[in-house]
């Protein structure tokens, strides 16, 4: 059953707590001890409450959720009476969250429940798994009323809308503890980062969208579909079956840069500065939004890790490959916050730009310009053999595509690999180079932010068929 990797909390809330250090500690890149006292005990205070928002994931659409599994260590500090509460997973979206079922072996700390006198538990760091079974049962269940069928197809929807581009879905990870008499009661939790990062989730899910087949046949008829073979003896009924292959795409924002290097041109190329090549990616949300080109030639950079979360199936078959020019990650509405190519208006000279695909380990030949329309000073030259791979901007403003709001393809396309071989594998590497040949007078131009690449790919789904 696939599943994310584990990842880390983007954000942490404390509530009910007080003296509490570390927060930074339990996200991100944090590595050490957070911890945090309950403010007082008394069974009308709120609890201690420690919340984990998870939103670094990415789920392909046509899958359902079956389980979040979480990891956390730490210890409970007890000087008087303390109620341990299993953790609550929630899924879904800001002010529509729904919480998972919670096992009913849930030993965190031994088991759930109170905690007297002066004890030093400890959270183990052990996986933790909380499924979907239930509610997925409970929607099946011919005994059920229809109320209580209803209730559980809401419950799934909700938390089943952190699958695909959802642009809020979170998951959060509640750990509450609840002083009964006050003083000396200290939660712990330890960071780390690396192959096992702590605190950390994952997300199982598994695919929607299946092939039904139905089969009628007689005693010692062949029935013939082309693929592998399943033979039931006993039916004398030979059946073979085609995989069926289902096509998606993800899209996404670049969020590392690099200098150019070794394109396969034989040129060496100046690097640009590294703030400007900040200012592409996704995380980026500086009011200089445009990555300029130098006037020492030739000059260029790469933008790549798209794809950082494994959004790309490993057992995936890639088809195509597109370079999108979007509205600006920061959400700017103005026309001029949508990404392109192009001179700023400032510029009075001419520069010539190539851009190449990159598969992680190779770049692709200069790729081709969109010649099908007319662009007032820019011109398409045919390179070493060559169509429209070379785009010569000449003048102030001179853009090329997506200067409306809507989304741009700049190069590539759903059945277009730029001739590379793309393997998910290396899909963190997947990348894309801008590079200024030459120029002339005071060119000055550059990419805007907001460039994002969208990939397209097939996974075969194999049918199941039962013969009676």
């Amino acid at each position: 059953m696939p599943s994310t990797e584990f990842f880390r909390a983007s954000s942490v809330e404390v509530s009910g707590g007080t003296d509490t250090t570390g927060t930074d500690n339990l996200i991100l890149d944090g590595e050490g001890q957070f911890n945090t006292q309950i403010i007082h005990g008394d069974t009308d205070s709120d609890p201690l409450a420690v919340t984990l928002n998870f939103t670094d994931f990415f789920i392909p659409e046509n899958n359902r959720v079956t389980g979040i599994e979480f990891i956390i260590e730490g210890q409970i500090i007890t000087g008087n009476f303390v109620n341990v509460l299993a953790p609550t997973i929630r899924a879904g979206t800001p002010g529509n969250l729904i919480a998972l079922p919670t096992p009913l072996d849930v030993t965190l700390v031994g088991s759930s429940g109170l905690l007297a006198g002066n004890l030093d538990t400890a959270y183990l760091p052990t996986n933790h798994t909380y499924t979907m079974d239930s509610i997925y049962a409970a929607i099946n269940d011919p005994d059920l009323n229809e109320t209580a069928v209803n209730s559980n197809i809401d419950n799934a929807n909700t938390i089943n809308q952190i699958i695909g581009d959802t642009p809020d879905r979170v998951v959060t990870l509640e750990i509450t503890l609840d002083a009964l008499v006050a003083g000396g009661n200290t939660l712990t939790l330890f960071g780390t980062t690396g192959a096992s990062p702590l605190p950390a989730i994952r997300i199982f899910y598994e695919r929607t969208t299946f092939t039904k087949v139905k089969i009628q046949a007689q005693p010692d008829t062949i029935i013939v579909i082309p693929g592998p073979d399943i033979v039931d003896p006993g039916a004398k009924t030979k059946v073979k079956l085609q995989p069926i292959s289902i096509a998606e795409s993800v899209i996404e924002g670049p969020n590392s840069h690099d200098v150019l290097g070794d394109v396969g041109d034989g040129l060496t190329y100046g690097a640009v500065e590294e703030d400007q090549r900040e200012r592409l990616m996704e995380t980026s949300t500086t009011t200089a939004n445009t990555c300029t080109f130098t006037n020492s030639f030739p000059n260029g950079w790469k933008i790549f890790n798209f794809f950082n979360n494994n959004q790309i199936p490993l057992n995936a078959t890639i088809t195509g490959v597109e370079l999108i020019a979007g509205q600006d990650f920061d959400g700017g509405t103005s026309i001029l916050d949508n990404s392109r190519i192009g001179t700023l208006g400032n510029s009075s000279g001419q520069i010539r730009i190539e851009c190449r695909f990159h598969n992680g380990v190779n770049y692709s030949d200069r790729l081709s310009w969109d010649d099908s329309e007319d662009y007032d000073g820019i011109e398409f030259l045919d390179i070493e053999g060559g169509t429209s791979n070379r785009a010569s901007f000449t003048g102030a403003n001179r853009i090329y595509k997506n200067f409306t709001a809507d989304d741009d393809v700049l190069f590539g396309g759903p059945n277009d690999l730029s001739g590379l071989n793309w393997d998910p594998a290396n899909q963190a590497n997947f990348g894309f180079s801008f590079a200024a040949i030459d120029g002339s007078g005071a060119a000055n131009a550059g990419v805007t932010r907001g460039i994002r690449m969208k990939v397209y790919y097939q996974i075969n789904n194999l049918t199941k068929v039962t013969i009676a």
